[in-house]
């Protein structure tokens, strides 16, 4: 009805229709006039706002116009009519008035409200009156296949951004990177650098707790105490977030805002589909951190680095242990057979053991020596059983004739019990980079000391 309020504040003039005798017949006969209808949803466009189109269905508007100042009336036009929502305070004291059990009850939302218009579906509502399920239209994550939820990187079915995210972390108290799914365990119960990242971007991209819409991975899985300086993680999101743009400024701040104090987050940004955050790798570099000491283990460096006394280690000086390690790191340089410098996975994949390093070298920094390992894949552990052999042969326990004859035929070597040594520690381990060549829209993934 377009007419002014009633003095006795029903929210209805004394006629509700085309010669209606009675509130009760004005409103059967409103329902039937076309012409009454639309010139009333007009007239709601006009009170409101601009911002909705002008809705041509057959309704009776319920308002309490009793509380609205007829110059209110006039001053914002434009709202929705959302008839799948409870009726308003006014409406239902409109309904018990008229005592009219039929009358359809609406909710006017005003612009600027987060409440979305929806058609009700008779097939979907649970009876007359019964509140309708709210729809957010937006930040809606990719939905995953029930065959991979079990594994954590679950499958996109519908429309999402790829983005590579790069990230550093002190992965002492982490139980590894990746969560642990298997034996009952899940990254919920165990503190792991993954468990962290996923809880985070969930908050953050708003995925209803559906983690495994993510479909998280990373170019490493680095094991539990090994540090990292630039992760590459790859995850799908709604909404697509480029680098450099405020955006992608906001994005950091709220994911590092949400994780601990040992991880962090330098860089994101979208990549094309066809990008691969584990086969695109062109190459990365591993480092390790020894330090000698006379008396004392240095607590500060306790957990980035692998201490050993001079004593124990039967070497003097540094640099008499830097020449003799660097002679079994010259063997290790090149295409070898690296089953005897590994451990078998925990998952049970058999991978190749012949890899590449392209460069494995010695040199010594303000506080001990550095292993420099860099190539384009490595095995589970293979760093830490690399550096155990140059200090074993540099100890004196082993001989280069020794480690060319593991790199020749590692699982022979094996099966003669002839390996010895034991892994390096994991706390003098840190993944420095990894680089990725130019993507094909011409983004570069950047590595951690070239960012700004």
């Amino acid at each position: 009805s377009s007419q002014r309020p009633s003095p006795r504040g029903t929210g209805w003039g004394e006629r509700s229709g085309p010669g209606a005798s009675s509130p009760q017949e004005g409103l059967r006969s409103s329902r039937s006039d076309n012409a009454m209808a639309q010139s009333g949803c007009c007239w709601m466009s006009r009170r409101f706002g601009r911002r909705a189109a002008p809705a041509r269905v057959h309704v009776v508007l319920v308002v309490d116009l009793g509380r609205i100042s007829p110059r209110g009336l006039r001053a914002k036009p434009g709202a929705h009519v959302d008839l799948s929502q409870p009726c308003t305070r006014g409406a239902l004291a409109a309904s018990r008035h008229f005592g009219d059990p039929g009358i359809e009850r609406v909710r006017l939302s005003l612009p600027g409200r987060r409440a979305l218009p929806r058609t009700r579906d008779p097939q979907d509502r649970g009876g007359r009156g019964a509140p309708a399920r709210r729809e957010l239209a937006h930040r809606q994550g990719p939905r995953v296949s029930a065959k991979e939820e079990q594994e954590g990187e679950a499958e996109v079915t519908t429309d999402a951004f790829k983005h590579a995210l790069l990230v550093k972390y002190v992965g002492t108290s982490f139980s590894g990177f990746q969560y642990q799914p298997s034996e009952g365990k899940t990254w919920t119960k165990l503190e792991t650098v993954q468990g962290k990242l996923m809880r985070a971007l969930g908050v953050s991209l708003n995925t209803g707790g559906d983690h495994k819409v993510l479909r998280m991975r990373a170019a490493s899985r680095t094991d539990a105490g090994v540090h990292a300086h630039g992760q590459v993680v790859e995850f799908y999101s709604s909404r697509e977030v480029l680098a450099g743009t405020a955006e992608a400024t906001r994005m950091l701040h709220s994911l590092n805002s949400l994780l601990p104090k040992t991880v962090r987050c330098a860089w994101v940004s979208g990549v094309p589909d066809s990008f691969h955050v584990i086969q695109d790798v062109s190459l990365k570099q591993y480092n390790y951190y020894l330090s000698f000491h006379s008396r004392c283990e240095d607590p500060f460096e306790r957990d980035t680095r692998h201490q050993i006394s001079r004593t124990k280690f039967g070497l003097a000086r540094s640099r008499e242990a830097l020449e003799r390690m660097s002679e079994a790191a010259k063997l290790m340089e090149g295409t070898h057979d690296f089953y005897a410098f590994s451990n078998k996975a925990n998952d049970g994949t058999e991978r190749d053991p012949v890899r590449t390093v392209e460069r494995c070298e010695c040199r010594l920094d303000s506080r001990g020596i550095v292993v420099v390992c860099r190539g384009k894949g490595f095995l589970y552990r293979q760093v830490r059983h690399m550096v155990g052999a140059m200090l074993w042969h540099a100890r004196g326990k082993i001989s280069l004739q020794d480690l060319e004859d593991a790199l020749r035929d590692g699982e022979s070597f094996v099966r003669e019990g002839r390996r010895r040594w034991q892994p390096a520690p994991a706390n003098g381990l840190h993944l420095m980079w990894i680089s990725y060549e130019p993507l094909e829209n011409g983004l570069v993934i950047p590595r951690p000391h070239e960012l700004v």
